[in-house]
């Protein structure tokens, strides 16, 4: 059976429930505001973690308007839940240094968000003894960042360079950020997920890399991902189920239109589509047209909401000053 490919906790929950119903090791809230929602998923026990394919932990995913980052009000508002949501998963992290990690690789648009959030993160570790003052009464935080590129450009593993790193830096906790593969167009680009299990590089895309996590690197990681991309065979499984709910709910007298879909699990359906599209070589990623913009917009939130958790009392206009 093929899987569906998704790196959102929320989507893989769906699709387990689907199947099976209720999952025991699993458990969850959702929360609205007024222009955002945010579902919490926990996965508390290995039972949990084998029926949704991801490891133990909590995972948050942040529902948001597409122009969130270019309203200022909305972008004040996104930056404030995901910034509470991020502080939530530190938990009582000592966060007196902290180094943030942008995955992915800055030629490749879909793939530029960790490089380009880094822009927009606040590094302060080379302040620290030019203004001590304001580190000893914790009005900064020392922070570090860094935009290692892919293994296909530098011939080293993504992890081995973070490790390496907190071995000189020696920093109380990681944040990396990277960009994700969703199974619904309509979760492109409007989803922000946190985890506190940390990351394996390219999985989403079936590329995957060492894993990056407290495990691995010895201090607690926290991961921020935004999906960017949807596999052209999950897109289209999805797109076939869409188009039959239309024409039976649309056309008299075509109930029976694609009702055989009812005997076929969501897996078995994307296999189906996979299987077909195959012989085509149309295993392919899609991205949404304006992808530039939203990489920009995207970047700038997730930077400024580490920066909200991490610097406290500073404001988007002093970050925006900051970073300029």
């Amino acid at each position: 059976m093929s899987k569906i490919r998704t790196d959102l906790a929320l989507e893989a929950r769906e699709l387990a429930s689907a199947n099976a119903g209720e999952l025991p090791g699993v458990s969850g809230d959702t929360i609205t505001f007024e222009n955002m929602t945010v579902h919490r998923v926990h996965i508390l026990n290995e039972e949990g973690s084998s029926r949704m394919g991801k490891p133990v932990g909590d995972y948050i995913t942040v529902e948001l308007p597409r122009e969130v980052a270019v309203d200022p009000a909305r972008l004040k508002e996104g930056v404030s839940v995901i910034s509470h949501e991020l502080a939530e998963l530190l938990g009582k992290t000592d966060l007196r240094s902290v180094l943030v990690v942008g995955l992915g690789n800055e030629s490749v648009t879909p793939d530029a968000l960790g490089p380009r959030t880094v822009k927009y993160t606040m590094v302060t570790r080379h302040l620290e003894t030019e203004m001590p003052e304001y580190f000893e009464d914790a009005s900064l935080r020392s922070v570090a960042a860094l935009a290692p590129g892919v293994l296909g450009q530098t011939g080293v593993e993504t992890a081995e360079v973070i490790k390496g790193l907190c071995e000189r830096v020696k920093p109380s906790a990681v944040i990396v950020v990277d960009a994700l593969a969703a199974r619904r167009l309509t979760r492109l680009a409007t989803t922000v997920q946190l985890s506190n299990t940390g990351i394996n590089p390219g999985s989403g895309v079936g590329n995957n890399r060492a894993e990056i996590s407290e495990k691995t690197l010895g201090v607690p990681v926290v991961a921020i991902g935004v999906p960017t991309v949807v596999n052209a065979a999950t897109l289209t499984s999805d797109v076939v189920g869409i188009v039959a709910e239309n024409i039976r709910r649309n056309i008299k007298g075509s109930s029976d239109i694609f009702s055989f879909l009812g005997d076929y699990e969501p897996d078995e359906v994307h296999g189906l589509v996979r299987e077909s599209l195959a012989p085509f070589d149309l295993d392919l990623f899609v991205t949404p047209k304006d992808i530039d913009t939203v990489i920009l917009n995207l970047s700038k939130l997730v930077g400024f909401s580490i920066n909200a958790t991490l610097q406290r009392g500073v404001t988007i206009e002093e970050m925006e000053h900051f970073v300029s």
